[in-house]
């Protein structure tokens, strides 16, 4: 292989030129630090995946998934009204959410305290021991006090700042993973997850030193108007995350309690790999809740209309074509990555991946319908989605195992998505601010 001629060198540069002008900056730094973050995830997943056998692997999935739903239902949806509340009364001149992200966090910090009480019945409902289960609440709501410190920088569109500290617990974690292998030459559950938890902390603290680093924070906590004013708009908020996080569970409590822990490991891994080909959708999500929360979504429901449709004319052929490219060489690199010990999770994540083709296509609908306050609509919407995946699950999963969770998902979202692009399209209200 020779060196680059003088001309390939200076066509190579037009080519990453025209590729950087085409994308805003906004969404290649965000997308930098998402794919960084994925590649962090991908490196920690295989170890586990290799070094662990079936039964515990199965334990990390659902202590991942539990924690998943702690976050999903409380940081998330507090981070998405944060994040849209203050961009628009950023956007409008109006004063920043410093102090409001201090209540908004110490309102976690208790929330976190409350949900401790819970471990019993979430021990039940996901088939795991208390002492795990307590370990899922406390690592779900470090992920949404790190998350309400991402959303404070997204806020201000400082997404290298947010990057940087969302890596951080990337990183520990996959230094703690090689240190524990070196050391003792295994990975255990309890090891493993303790290393999440730590690695949470540092972050967490991290991000706070950078927020409030020579800022001044006298009578911080005096002025509550915008926090119950936040707090109300996130009310329908929250039922919808509530609802989206119950269907996006689902399948692993429906799996957890009707079939064995191999198929849980196998549908863990085959739903691992979904999440990874997600990575570029919270950088965009990222990027659009921002946009969204501006003046010009919120004031007008044609500009709403208009990007929704110019988002999936832009999005659908290369998204159609990635998921088929990927299905065709599941079959490949599955074995290779894991082991043939898992090759039954192919077919499963292969469904999954449609799964990922509509999520893409889709990303704008939830930002939109928040820029436009459509709370309530989104709820029925969701509570639809729940009703056909309970439904679907129960029926299906006795009979057909994993493929059945993951059809049943992908169904799902694709009813809760396709329904909101109708509803923006159609939607005739103006919005009164």
């Amino acid at each position: 292989m020779g060196r680059l001629s003088k001309g390939d060198y200076y066509m190579v540069k037009l080519l990453v030129y025209k590729i950087k002008s085409k994308i805003p900056v906004d969404f290649s730094q965000v997308f930098f630090f998402d794919i960084l973050s994925k590649v962090f995830m991908l490196a920690i997943t295989i170890i586990l995946i290799r070094f662990m056998v079936p039964a515990e692997y199965a334990d990390i999935v659902k202590f991942t998934a539990l924690s998943s739903f702690n976050f999903g239902v409380f940081g998330e949806g507090i981070a998405l009204t944060f994040i849209r509340y203050s961009t628009e009364q950023f956007s409008r001149g109006k004063k920043n959410s410093l102090a409001l992200h201090t209540k908004v966090s110490l309102m976690l910090l208790i929330l976190s305290i409350i949900a401790i009480g819970l471990a019993p019945l979430l021990a039940k409902v996901y088939n795991m021991a208390n002492t795990v289960v307590i370990y899922s609440i406390i690592y779900g709501f470090l992920i949404a006090l790190i998350n309400m410190n991402l959303a404070y920088f997204q806020s201000r569109e400082l997404y290298v700042q947010s990057g940087m500290i969302n890596n951080i617990k990337n990183i520990f974690i996959l230094l703690g993973i090689g240190s524990f292998l070196l050391i003792f030459h295994e990975l255990r559950v309890i090891s493993v997850i303790l290393l999440f938890i730590f690695s949470s902390i540092v972050t967490f603290c991290y991000g706070l030193y950078k927020i409030y680093k020579s800022k001044q924070v006298k009578n911080i906590l005096l002025d509550f108007y915008d926090f119950k004013l936040m707090i109300k708009e996130s009310l329908w908020v929250l039922v919808y995350l509530i609802l989206l996080n119950l269907f996006n569970q689902m399948d692993i409590i429906m799996i957890s309690n009707l079939l064995t822990n191999k198929d849980v490991a196998l549908y863990g891994i085959a739903f691992k790999y979904y999440s990874l080909l997600l990575t570029l959708l919270p950088s965009i999500k990222a990027v659009l809740r921002v946009r969204t929360s501006k003046v010009e979504f919120v004031d007008s429901k044609e500009h709403r209309k208009e990007f929704v449709l110019q988002w999936l004319k832009k999005t659908w052929f290369i998204v159609f074509l990635s998921c088929v490219v990927i299905i065709l060489l599941s079959g490949l690199f599955m074995p290779h990555i894991n082991g043939h010990q898992y090759d039954d999770a192919i077919p499963a994540f292969n469904i999954l991946v449609v799964g990922v083709g509509i999520s893409y296509m889709f990303a704008s609908n939830i930002s939109i319908m928040m820029s436009a306050r459509r709370y309530k609509e989104l709820c029925f919407l969701a509570a639809i989605s729940l009703a056909f995946n309970v439904f679907s699950n129960w029926l299906l999963i006795p009979i057909y195992g994993i493929n059945a969770a993951a059809a049943t998902t992908i169904v799902s979202h694709a009813i809760l998505n396709m329904s909101t692009t109708l509803f923006i399209i159609y939607d005739k209200r103006e919005l009164k601010v």
